[in-house]
């Protein structure tokens, strides 16, 4: 009987052990995902805007997304002269973006014919928001059959 005792005592000790182990384990895994999440991850600056195909109201416009970076959105941002990019009324349009596309292209609608838009874009992961891209101008005329200017 005296073997018995000791090799269940032995196995139970072993039990309580690795059960003592896995606890520290997971107490540290824990811990570096929380390490992990305090980590500030900054979204990259956004590439450039630029012109394809202009008409009155309007405009067909291209970026190169930064490849191989699955987990970054895009938005398109376009204002008038007057407005700050501070301002709460300034347009945005989310970009979707399938992995791995090399150039993605981007209609904005609704724009009045004669007038002059600064447009950029701005990418971000999670929270965190990159530098926009540079400014692109354009002013939209009113030339028959649609035409336009970079500025």
């Amino acid at each position: 009987f005296g073997s018995i005792n000791q090799s269940s005592a032995l196995n139970n000790s072993a039990n309580i052990t690795m059960a003592a182990n896995d606890r520290k384990e997971r107490q540290r895994m824990v811990l570096f995902r929380s390490r992990l999440s305090m980590i500030d991850i900054k979204a990259p600056s956004a590439p450039d805007l630029r012109l394809i195909q202009a008409t009155e109201n309007a405009l067909e416009l291209s970026f190169k997304p930064i490849l191989h970076a699955d987990n970054i959105d895009y938005e398109v941002q376009w204002k008038l002269p007057h407005q700050s990019w501070e301002d709460t009324d300034i347009k945005t349009k989310a970009v979707k973006l399938l992995p791995g596309i090399a150039s993605k292209e981007v209609s904005l609608t609704g724009l009045l014919p004669g007038s002059i838009y600064h447009m950029r874009l701005v990418s971000s992961m999670g929270k965190s928001v990159g530098e926009p891209s540079t400014d692109l101008l354009v002013e939209t005329t009113t030339l028959k059959g649609g035409c336009c200017s970079i500025l």
